[in-house]
């Protein structure tokens, strides 16, 4: 249940539209939780609208992969909330926490190479991709190149990181389509003609046709799942690894802050999020000349700044963890908390005057630090945040717990 006290106030020149001190409750199982939501008065460009699209069922993800999230929860311990992520496997050696000292040191010497020729993928993944852009009308006219995992592995005793590039639609057509299916409904068909013209209706049919009756009624999540014998592995030719990073924000009063992600926005993650995410872009100068962990440290202030407004000399950067994300087909990602130097208020203000047009982000929820590491521990901890929030959180508790901040 939650609950809602709306205080709409004027600003500094007698102006309505800022939205200050509204507060959100969440009851769970353990107590309240009572988040601040605020405003930042501007309006978002709205997204193209929404495709119907006939999508798997939530519980896939916890059916099919339900030991390897069993092992991630028993590692970073059973009393957080269960959340769609794992650690990445090197051989049998778990690999991505860097909470602890041990973490820390493994991240920062972890090192760079750069990925030799083309990443061609295999032939029914060629397919797969082809079906969920016509199926998502997936059409990226300016695709940016990402920078994307081809490999993760143990070089003379560090770890070794090979990454590649990628055009932003291969990534969201591999990665975020995990829970399509072949069975296309009829808004599906009608919007692919809208988009793609005769040809492309005809061509969504027949290929949804033929998919299913080679791998059955079933997603694309289950037939790479079959193919691979669960997760694939990073550099299997049937998805490209965007590397990405997603960033709690805490501030010298002692808040935890997040954003909920606007519908007409975003399709994925949407709700009470992290408040900056986003994948890397792959530049060979700057990956050449920073090396693995400074790109990764660079890329997430670029991010902040053009998400939030924060410049680098307004915060410190620490990275928490290296997951992979199971819902999307085990994108690789990167958890981090960016600690704000200033108050919760000025950091309002700053994000306020951010008119960049990358921004995704409608409302400010914050809370306390000290609540929101109670909340990771409530069983039905998803009903106040979206599952990313949570885990970036579970690595933040885990890294004060071990004494490093």
């Amino acid at each position: 249940m939650l609950r809602e006290k709306p205080n709409f106030l004027v600003d500094q020149r007698g102006r309505k539209g800022y939205l200050k001190k509204q507060y959100r409750t969440f009851r769970l199982h353990g107590g309240a939780y009572t988040f601040q939501v605020s405003g930042l008065g501007r309006k978002l460009k709205d997204a193209p609208p929404p495709i119907a699209a006939a999508m798997g069922e939530p519980n896939e993800v916890w059916r099919l992969y339900e030991s390897e999230l069993a092992d991630f929860r028993s590692s970073v311990g059973p009393e957080y909330v269960p959340t769609p992520f794992v650690f990445p496997l090197i051989g049998k050696q778990r690999f991505g926490d860097f909470t602890s000292r041990a973490g820390q040191n493994d991240f920062r010497r972890a090192r760079l190479r750069l990925s030799e020729g083309d990443f061609k993928f295999a032939r029914p993944a060629q397919e797969l991709r082809r079906f969920a852009d016509l199926a998502q009308i997936l059409r990226f006219p300016k695709s940016e190149e990402c920078a994307c995992l081809r490999n993760l592995r143990v070089n003379h005793g560090q770890f070794e990181f090979e990454i590649g590039p990628a055009p932003y639609e291969e990534v969201f057509a591999t990665m975020n389509s995990q829970g399509l299916r072949f069975d296309v409904t009829k808004e599906q068909v009608a919007a692919a003609g809208i988009f793609w013209g005769k040809r492309g209706q005809r061509e969504l049919s027949a290929l949804a046709n033929r998919l299913r009756r080679r791998y059955g009624s079933v997603t694309v999540r289950e037939v790479l799942y079959r193919r691979c014998k669960g997760l694939p592995r990073f550099g299997e030719p049937v998805c490209s690894y965007v590397l990405g990073a997603a960033a709690v924000i805490t501030t010298r009063d002692g808040y935890a802050v997040f954003g909920r992600r606007a519908k007409r926005i975003v399709s994925l993650n949407l709700g009470v999020n992290v408040p900056t995410s986003g994948g890397f872009r792959f530049d060979r100068r700057q990956l050449v000349s920073l090396g693995f962990p400074r790109f990764v440290e660079y890329e997430i202030l670029r991010e902040v700044e053009e998400e939030i407004g924060i410049t680098g000399s307004d915060c410190s950067v620490t990275v928490l963890a290296f997951v992979r994300e199971v819902w999307r087909a085990g994108s690789p990602e990167i958890l981090a908390a960016v600690e704000f130097y200033g108050t919760f208020k000025e950091l309002l203000n700053l994000m306020r005057g951010n008119q960049h047009q990358e921004q995704d982000v409608d409302l400010v929820y914050a809370i306390s630090l000290e609540a929101a590491r109670k909340l990771i521990r409530e069983p039905d901890a998803g009903k106040a945040l979206q599952p990313k929030a949570l885990v970036t959180l579970i690595m933040l508790d885990r890294h004060l717990r071990n004494g490093l901040a």
